[in-house]
């Protein structure tokens, strides 16, 4: 077989190597122009693969070291060229590396020169030292933020782990096109007292980047955060970080300096009508520092049911029952049709949609119905008209 001739991708240099607290792995992309002739000039048709002698030093070629890989075709077109990715080096190292090529009955070429490139990682991670989370109460948390970003020509995915107390609160996982970047936030939460340390590994593309992170806790006396539900309506109050949610879980013992995000949502048919106690204002959300037991009360009132339409709007006398669907919006399971101010067995299917059953006796009588919805602990809806024709 004829001497592949090697090229190399030669990446620039933009960190230096790893201490105890910051490992880098890094990757180098060589590329070559594929065999196409045997020795004798003829045609190679059996290429099989080429192997990479690879090291910090000029490598022994042909060795017993070496990486395979496979060749896309056995009979390569003439300049035709080859890329592989070594993955796992160190970031900031010098590498040398040869190649030969070998064909199905494993007869290896002649070894190329060599060349060397520095390898670099194909990702970024600032802060570029090991991060401190300080000291926090246990059963409180403190999260820190890391900057991802994606410093090849080629998208990347990977992804984020640490132990714990230590865990990831966002950005576990992500997949960057070439220059993007990705936050991810790291959450320090112990539950016992001492001094902690780990080191958060980012992965992606082979390599590996990896930051120490250390915290220290210290005992402390949980306080109690209530919630309570007020008003006609219905609703739920949750808040991630002090474990609330309420429905069935409305308080919850949390660490001193706890700094909790609550997020009321209204039930259907319910609007959310304002905070009070610890809280205060009608925004949905609302932030409480507990430093001491703490309640907070969530209003949520019964909605004034309106009635935008009828899925039919008129019927002969003498005709045959049908369903009728009642459309509109702020309806709730407890909302009830009336046909000309009597309540009408009702069906709920949704916050927008009231079904009753008209039978034929409502249609005994040429005239005009007043349909409308009552919600109880709210106001009756407008009323919309559905008409009985007389017979031709």
């Amino acid at each position: 077989m004829s001497l592949p001739r090697l090229l190399i991708a030669v990446p620039l240099l933009t960190g230096v190597i790893a201490s105890t607290t910051r490992a880098e792995a890094a990757s180098l992309t060589v590329t070559w122009n594929a065999s196409s002739t045997n020795a004798d000039g003829t045609p190679l048709t059996d290429l099989a693969g080429y192997r990479l002698y690879f090291g910090t030093t000029q490598p022994a070629c042909p060795g017993a070291s070496f990486l395979t890989v496979p060749s896309p075709t056995a009979q390569p077109a003439a300049g035709q060229t080859v890329n592989h990715r070594v993955a796992g080096l160190n970031a900031g190292a010098t590498y040398s590396v040869r190649v030969t090529a070998i064909d199905t009955s494993g007869n290896e070429s002649a070894c190329s020169p060599p060349v060397s490139g520095v390898a670099q990682p194909v990702f970024s991670v600032t802060p570029t030292v090991a991060t401190n989370f300080g000291n926090v109460t246990t059963g409180g948390m403190v999260d820190r933020t890391f900057t991802v970003q994606n410093t090849s020509t080629a998208s990347i995915s990977g992804g984020a782990n640490v132990g714990a107390p230590f865990s990831i609160a966002s950005g576990g996982s992500f997949s960057l096109s070439p220059g993007a970047s990705r936050t991810v936030t790291l959450r320090f939460q112990p539950t016992s007292a001492g001094s902690f340390a780990s080191n958060v590994n980012f992965t992606a593309g082979g390599d590996t980047i990896s930051r120490g992170v250390s915290g220290s806790a210290t005992a402390g006396t949980a306080m109690t955060l209530s919630i309570t539900k007020n008003g006609t309506g219905s609703g739920t109050v949750k808040s991630l970080r002090a474990g609330i949610a309420c429905g069935s879980d409305c308080t919850e013992a949390v660490a001193p300096g706890t700094r909790a995000k609550l997020t009321a949502t209204a039930a259907s048919g319910s609007v959310f009508a304002g905070w009070s106690g610890a809280c205060n204002g009608g925004t949905a959300t609302c932030a409480v520092t507990v430093n001491t037991a703490t309640t907070v009360t969530a209003t949520f009132n019964a909605a004034v049911p309106v009635v935008r339409g009828l899925s039919r709007t008129r019927a002969r006398v003498g005709g045959v029952g049908f369903t009728l669907t009642v459309r509109g919006r702020h309806f709730g399971a407890s909302s009830v049709v009336q046909w000309n101010g009597a309540p009408r067995p009702t069906t709920f299917v949704n916050g927008k949609r009231l079904r009753i059953t008209i039978s034929a006796d409502d249609l005994a009588a040429a005239g005009l119905v007043a349909v409308s919805v009552v919600t109880p602990g709210a106001e009756t809806s407008e009323t919309i008209t559905f008409t009985i024709t007389p017979p031709r």
